[in-house]
């Protein structure tokens, strides 16, 4: 998810989370309306002002019985943002791939990535070591495939993967330069990303972690031969505390042919805020866009003791061992439900009848 920067003229509600994109019968909503007191403003009825620039109406589904809201949701329109100080405009919503592969088939993968972009997401993030069990690099031979069914998904995709790890095949011997961001290994990570990913460009090239070992001068003397090369269009970083974006972005400044960090990706959401300590002021000074990776918290954020009790699928790894914790159980209870108390008040207020 996008947080900031908010450029919009007119931003509206801020989306808080993936809403699956759901279809109504516009004449049967506004029926309804008029039987329970009247037809919905023009707000209610699009979700938006005409002035707002989004992607789709926002209207509520309704049951077949015409008295129930379906599955008691509605569809959110796409925000979209300019990405920090650049003028390439993402969608608030990004798409993150890191299952793809080790846990969702090929097929499915594709299946959500054209689910994704029908509901105007445009957004999609990888990172070259993605694969795990599947192999590294496998999940960006997925997108690749995705891309290569043509139809403008490349074209309407903005795309961000990450170098970092080491990408020598699993149960091979160390050998140096094949992790870390020396020049030699960003160049040659790009050049097996381009590869995996069947396309000419990487719109958005991500350091995935601090490399201590790696000075910045040289980091950006081999963005700038590969941003003239057409190979990426802007660099990023992903977990990087904040002195670590200032003196990245100072050395740019001072090199002058370099634009320097567009983007940070970090860990951020109500469960875990560190990032508001300097992360998000430091992008705010250098006009570095902030994407928040984990925006439910590996799921914990996402109803899982509602669903454990309805039978539903148990989070997994991090998430698992939080819940075994009476703890951690008792606040996640606690956050459920209250988050359910509130938007079930605020569907009572917008839809009367809800």
């Amino acid at each position: 998810m996008v947080l900031w920067p908010n450029r919009s003229a007119d931003p509206g509600p801020v989306s808080r989370g993936p809403v699956p994109r759901i279809d109504c019968d516009l004449e049967r909503h506004h029926t309804l309306c008029a039987r329970r007191g009247g037809l919905p403003t023009e707000r209610q009825r699009f979700g938006h002002s005409r002035r707002d620039r989004r992607c789709s109406a926002a209207i509520p589904a309704w049951s077949a019985s015409g008295t129930e809201p379906l599955l008691r949701r509605w569809l959110i329109t796409m925000e979209y943002t300019q990405l920090g100080r650049t003028g390439l405009k993402v969608s608030r919503l990004v798409l993150g791939t890191m299952n793809f592969g080790p846990q969702t088939e090929e097929a499915d993968s594709h299946a959500i990535m054209d689910a994704a972009l029908e509901a105007g997401v445009n957004f999609v993030d990888t990172a070259n070591v993605y694969g795990q069990s599947a192999g590294k690099g496998r999940t960006e031979e997925i997108l690749g495939a995705w891309f290569a069914q043509g139809g403008g998904r490349r074209e309407k995709t903005v795309l961000a993967t990450r170098v970092y790890g080491d990408m020598l095949p699993d149960g091979s011997p160390e050998w140096p330069n094949y992790g870390r961001l020396s020049a030699l290994n960003i160049r040659r990570a790009v050049d097996a990303s381009l590869q995996r990913l069947r396309t000419d460009h990487i719109d958005i090239h991500q350091f995935h972690h601090v490399d201590r070992l790696t000075p910045f001068d040289e980091i950006w003397q081999v963005v700038d031969v590969l941003v003239q090369q057409g190979k990426i269009l802007y660099a990023g970083s992903s977990n990087f505390p904040g002195y670590k974006i200032a003196q990245a972005n100072e050395v740019a400044a001072r090199r002058g042919s370099t634009f320097g960090l567009v983007s940070e990706q970090c860990l951020y959401n109500l469960a875990e805020r560190r990032a508001e300590m300097d992360v998000i002021p430091a992008a705010q000074e250098y006009g570095v866009g902030v994407i928040a990776w984990s925006p439910l918290y590996g799921g914990m954020l996402g109803g899982v003791l509602k669903k454990e009790h309805k039978g539903g699928r148990r989070t997994g790894g991090h998430g698992a061992r939080l819940l075994n914790d009476p703890a951690v159980r008792g606040r996640v209870q606690a956050y459920e439900d209250c988050s359910t108390s509130t938007v079930s008040s605020r569907a009572r207020r917008r839809w009367p009848g809800c």
